[in-house]
């Protein structure tokens, strides 16, 4: 019982409009990682961008692995 509410979340996610799914799971943390970028003007964009998203990632479990890839 204690898995159906995740199944029921996954299954609302699975179901909304790519737009709505990206404002919900991504935009937050990629406006806050592009603005991050913009201030320090990093050597490597790229590199620090993904650094901040692994850093900030609040799905990220303890151990570094996404909870639906275990």
């Amino acid at each position: 019982m204690a898995d159906q509410p995740a199944a029921t979340s996954r299954e609302r996610i699975t179901n909304l409009p790519v737009r709505q799914y990206l404002d919900e799971t991504c935009v937050p943390l990629m406006m806050q990682a592009m603005s991050a970028v913009a201030r320090a003007r990093p050597e490597d964009p790229i590199d620090y961008l993904a650094h901040y998203l692994l850093a900030h990632n609040p799905r990220r479990s303890i151990d570094g692995m996404s909870p639906q890839r275990r």
